[in-house]
């Protein structure tokens, strides 16, 4: 079993692989700081408390720890083996 994660600024780990899933969250929440870097408009770390927590940025988070426990595979395992494209939600207009 492992544990993917292990700085202060990861929002989510999970254990995998995991049945039931288990994923343990930063509940503190630390907006992006676009000040120190002008390109960094992320979703911030943590629970995003945007909409009572009920947002885009937590729905996503949780997909991909999901993608961890159900696949068991590291960060750059998931978009190579999954052919995930990166900033999918971004390029949609409803996400606008």
């Amino acid at each position: 079993m492992q544990v993917f994660a292990d700085t202060s600024d990861t929002t989510a780990i999970t254990v995998t692989p995991r049945e039931p899933f288990k994923s343990f969250w930063q509940r503190v929440y630390t907006p992006p700081n676009p000040s120190n870097d002008p390109n960094n408009t992320g979703f911030g770390i943590g629970i995003s408390p945007g909409g009572n927590g009920v947002n885009i940025y937590n729905e996503s988070i949780l997909f991909h720890e999901v993608l961890h426990g159900m696949t068991a595979l590291y960060e750059d395992g998931i978009p190579s083996s999954l052919q995930v494209k990166n900033s999918v939600l971004s390029a949609c207009p409803s996400f606008r």
